[in-house]
């Protein structure tokens, strides 16, 4: 997907005043240090997007997109990987799908259509948010890494599933409460069956660059938020039974196509539902091996 349509970017930050963007090719800079930024022209309603700038950050360094959970405080998940962005020499975006724009659950981690749309979808926001967002970096990658805790796990890997032609490189889905199985024979949103758009073939969702990553302790099947229904626990009695019963059926469905594995686990022991905690775990399985290497980046992830 590429960018085409106008878009504006404004930036609130009170340290850079307002500056403003339109289309692909405009000249602008997201600033050094914690950014707020007004996104629209997508297609959809405005997108509130919390950054980090590292000094002196490279242009090759990697973009990371961090998913929010139920509580739609992007401002704190980017807040959660600063340390992690200066030690790693990462760029953090942080987009925000707000409850009027973005209503319930059906709104941000469904994506279904949104009200007053026949098809669009927070989905939909992405991939233009990155073509924007390079450009405001001045970056030379040409992809991206996404992570999602919670709901936005739930948003990472149906966004992968259902929308072809990402310029994802990696992915982590940490700790989703249940999940859309790619199985056509269970209703949406548990399955495929009747889901708002097509997914992508068995063969390519197996293939996805996607890490489950899994807190060991989040195995209390009483948890706050975590969904009850019948089609819930089918999947399994709490997060983490229901995260390796998932990699379970997409390792089968790699197995049908003829590969070696499907989706990655990976599990991060004494910690239960934490994005905080979470996001050390999850930057080994994001970042370039070299990146991850180096002795800031190993120090500040613990070595995990």
């Amino acid at each position: 997907m590429r960018f085409s349509h106008i878009a504006t970017l404004v930036a609130l930050s009170a340290m850079t005043g307002i500056a403003a963007a339109q289309g692909t090719d405009t000249s602008f800079a997201i600033p050094t240090g914690r950014a707020s930024l007004v996104y629209s022209g997508w297609g959809g309603p405005d997108l509130a997007v919390e950054t980090y700038r590292p000094e002196n950050l490279p242009a090759d360094a990697p973009i990371i997109f961090v998913m929010h959970g139920v509580n739609r405080n992007p401002d704190d998940y980017r807040d959660a990987w600063i340390e992690l962005a200066d030690a790693c020499g990462l760029a953090i975006i942080a987009p925000g799908f707000d409850q009027d724009g973005f209503p319930r659950s059906s709104g941000y981690n469904l994506g279904e259509p949104l009200p007053g749309t026949d098809a669009v979808s927070a989905f939909d926001a992405i991939e233009p948010l990155f073509t924007t967002m390079r450009a405001g970096l001045g970056s030379t990658r040409s992809g991206y890494s996404i992570f999602g805790h919670s709901a936005g796990a739930q948003f990472v890997h149906r966004f992968l599933m259902l929308t072809p032609d990402t310029h994802v490189e990696a992915a982590v889905v940490a700790n989703a409460g249940w999940y859309t199985w790619p199985d056509t024979s269970v209703e949406w949103p548990y399955g495929f069956a009747g889901a708002p758009r097509a997914p992508l073939a068995p063969g390519d969702i197996a293939a996805l660059p996607v890490t489950l990553l899994l807190g060991e302790a989040d195995n209390d099947p009483n948890a706050s938020n975590l969904r009850q229904t019948a089609e819930a626990r089918a999947q399994g009695a709490h997060r983490f039974e229901r995260g390796l019963n998932t990699a379970a059926l997409v390792d089968r469905l790699a197995a049908d196509a003829g590969l070696e594995h499907g989706w990655a686990v990976a599990t991060v022991p004494g910690v239960a539902h934490d994005n905080t905690r979470m996001a050390p775990a999850a930057v080994r399985h994001l970042v370039p091996e070299d990146i991850y290497n180096t002795t800031a980046c190993r120090l500040a992830t613990n070595g995990d």
